[in-house]
């Protein structure tokens, strides 16, 4: 089954697979063409341009939520939010048990 809100990312996903070898902060076109070429991997232009967007993307993110908050990208904003100091409580006490 397909999430209505997340794309399907199946036939994409080596892209992905390559943006953790290369590393996901924020890399350079430098650092992607060094990669390639130790690797001996071609990339296509948008497989370049993709993998220097994502990474973009993830190092903004990583710092926009690190320690934050803020709600997680991929939740709902109207997400019910979790109690911590209940659910502490509840294995404290073993209260979840039923």
């Amino acid at each position: 089954m397909v999430d209505p809100i997340m794309p399907d990312i199946a036939p994409f996903s080596y892209v992905i697979d390559l943006l953790a070898q290369i590393g996901p902060s924020e890399v350079t076109w430098q650092e992607i063409s060094s990669w390639c070429a130790l690797t001996g991997i071609e990339l296509s232009v948008w497989e370049s341009h993709t993998l220097k967007r994502l990474s973009s993307i993830y190092t903004s993110c990583a710092s926009r939520y690190h320690d934050s908050t803020s709600v997680a990208p991929y939740k709902h904003i109207e997400a019910a939010t979790i109690d911590d100091d209940a659910i502490k409580e509840a294995l404290r006490t073993g209260s979840f048990r039923k």
